[in-house]
């Protein structure tokens, strides 16, 4: 907090003793006269240093020591308000009553209005914001609503404004006041950068508020300007994807928004980074390679130290040349580097914890974009929740996880509803449609989420935050809290949410259509095999019937001729076994022929194989001349002449 240092002590130190002379003061109106304007002269060179201080504190980023930076405001209000106390002292000891009459006629109100009062305000509103970037980066879980403040000044009464107007001295205070205030809300913007209309509207009328560049600007109004230009080129430069032209009305002139027109000199630096990372393209950019190859030696050295330089790493192995396994290696890297960031107890502690944790979602959230394009459903579904579990952990609720599960899930359930066939299939994909309707419940909180807190996908920590630069010969330190990082369109982001929900809806309907036409396609096919089961029973039934009417007939017939024309019995025993053999050997094949095979053979079956077989096996051996089939048959034959 050295600006606020310094002006404390000039403060403490501008009106020695010596600045009162009495000489002066009791030569009459002249003298009073002279010592009113270099006393003006002084409190107006005064009322500069306390807002150079105040602007470049901000500039600086040092009230992001929160702690240090409420108490030094404090101190410098105190400062101020002892400026009145100290004239009037002076003046008391230099003239007497003369100078106490002067006091109180021309100088009272003027110190407590147009000077401590203004500057009073100035740091209550520099005070306010200070505790809203604290409150929120202290309860990221809590939504803010409103927040109320009571100026000093708005407590001046209107016959203290009258007096000053009408015989007091108006310190050139007014102009620093509205000019802070437009540093202050350009701070509060980036703090919270989106990309929206309102803060869009609101820079532009910042920007004509500052005013065109002047030979006698100070250096912090040429800062401002920088700042407001660069802050507005990023929203442009999101607002290209939407393909819409912008324009606004100042003093009756119709002006045109186009980044190309902005200029942007003192935060070049952080422009060069944010145009070469967000390039879209499918091979890396010179920047970019020269980056990666800058960063990549360190981190094998286990040297790297940077939240960009593991920015840099992560966009190049998920999107140049993509690899799981690499991107899984620098996202456990990272988290080292996090726990280090967040275990060191530094003056900006705060807030950066909270982009390390702002940080670590966003290294896991593209480990779990990349495997969704090479990973199985088991290992997404382990990634996602351990990513949920991050988020609980962290209080950073992410939309981005859910919202490209989600399109996933989409891409699936399109996939596998045309070749849904049966009931398992259509299991499947009611079970997918009902977790990707789980899926956008949880994106749509954590899309309100990240919108009612202006989520930045990556937050650098304060020391990557500031770049030097040197401003009318001085070498100071220019913070930026939203750094190279575009902010997120979150109006684009909404149209796809809805865009999903609508898609869920139509997949729900195509599930319910696909349902019908599957169970309506199986009962046709139940039907039909019902059918056709009927017909091959009714004509195998048929055949079986001719083909045994067939063999009993030729059977028949055959055994009549037999009869007559046999001499021996073991002929007509013989002729009879013959002929049971081929008409059994014309069954069997009937039998398979028109054989259910949905039916399963019993043990009647194998009954009647294996008579055939023994019947088989006896007429082999009678023509292989076996003798104890011989003996058979002759004892047959001697049975029948006895």
């Amino acid at each position: 907090m050295q600006y606020i240092d310094n002006c404390i002590t000039l403060i403490n130190s501008s009106f020695p003793q010596s600045f009162f002379q009495p000489n002066q003061l009791s030569t009459g109106q002249q003298g009073e006269l002279l010592f009113l304007q270099n006393l003006k002269l002084k409190v107006d060179t005064l009322a500069f240093s306390v807002y150079e201080a105040l602007h470049f504190t901000i500039i600086t980023g040092d009230y992001i020591n929160f702690n240090v930076a409420k108490t030094k405001l404090l101190e410098l209000q105190q400062a101020v308000g002892s400026v009145g106390p100290v004239v009037e002292q002076g003046l008391l000891t230099a003239a007497g009553n003369l100078g106490q009459t002067l006091y109180n006629e021309r100088l009272s109100h003027s110190f407590s209005y147009s000077f401590s009062g203004i500057i009073n305000d100035s740091i209550t509103l520099f005070r306010h914001l200070i505790q809203q970037i604290e409150s929120e980066l202290t309860n990221p879980e809590l939504t803010s609503l409103f927040r109320t403040h009571q100026l000093d000044g708005g407590r001046e009464s209107a016959v203290a404004q009258v007096t000053v107007a009408l015989i007091g001295i108006e310190f050139e205070t007014k102009v620093h006041y509205e000019r802070l205030k437009l540093n202050l809300r350009i701070a509060a913007i980036d703090h919270k950068l989106i990309v929206a209309r309102e803060p869009l509207s609101e820079l532009l009328q910042i920007k004509e508020a500052l005013g065109l560049p002047q030979a006698t600007d100070p250096s912090y109004l040429l800062l401002l300007r920088d700042k407001c230009n660069f802050l507005l080129y990023k929203i442009l430069k999101r607002l290209e994807e939407d393909d819409q032209r912008y324009f606004y009305t100042h003093d009756l002139q119709d002006k045109e928004v186009k980044k190309e027109n902005l200029s942007i000199n003192f935060y070049s630096s952080f422009k060069q980074l944010t145009d070469s990372h967000y390039q879209e393209n499918e091979r890396p950019n010179l920047v970019q390679k020269q980056r990666f190859q800058n960063f990549e030696p360190l981190f094998r050295n286990n040297a790297l130290n940077l939240f960009s330089g593991f920015h840099t790493l992560i966009k190049y192995k998920k999107d140049f040349h993509p690899d799981l396994n690499k991107l899984d290696e620098v996202t456990k890297k990272f988290d080292l580097l996090v726990e280090q960031t967040i275990a060191n107890q530094t003056h900006t502690h705060l807030f950066d914890s909270r982009a390390s944790l702002i940080s670590q979602n966003y290294a896991h959230n593209n480990c779990f974009s990349l495997c969704l394009q090479t990973c199985d459903i088991d290992s997404i579904k382990s990634r996602l929740k351990a990513i949920e579990e991050l988020q609980d952990t962290t209080e950073v609720h992410n939309y981005f996880p859910f919202f490209y599960y989600a399109s996933f899930l989409e891409n699936k359930i399109k996939e596998a509803i045309p070749l849904a066939e049966s009931k398992q299939d259509l299991n499947k994909i009611h079970q997918t449609i009902r977790l990707l309707g789980e899926t956008l419940k949880k994106c749509f909180i954590s899309y309100e989420w990240c919108k009612d807190r202006t989520l930045l996908a990556f937050q650098l920590p304060f020391n990557e935050c500031i770049k030097p630069i040197i401003v009318q010969g001085t070498t100071i330190n220019i913070f930026l809290s939203s750094s190279f990082i575009l902010p997120l369109n979150y109006n684009t982001i909404l149209l796809e949410r809805d865009r999903l929900e609508r898609e869920y809806l139509r997949l729900q309907t195509l599930y319910e259509v696909k349902q019908e036409i599957v169970q309506e396609k199986n009962e046709i096919k139940k039907q039909k095999e019902d059918l056709q089961n009927f017909i091959n029973s009714h004509d195998r039934k048929q055949v079986e019937i001719l083909s045994i009417f067939a063999a009993f007939v030729f059977f028949t017939a055959g055994s009549i001729k037999v009869f007559e024309k046999a001499v021996l019995f073991s002929e007509v025993v013989l002729f009879m076994l013959a002929t049971a053999y081929s008409l059994g050997l014309f069954v069997i094949l009937i039998w398979l022929i028109t054989r259910n095979y949905s039916i399963p053979i019993t043990w009647v079956h194998f009954v009647l194989i294996g008579c055939f077989l023994v019947f088989t096996l006896f007429l082999i051996s009678y023509l292989m001349h076996v003798p104890w089939i011989h003996g058979i048959i002759t004892f047959f034959d001697f049975t029948r002449q006895s």
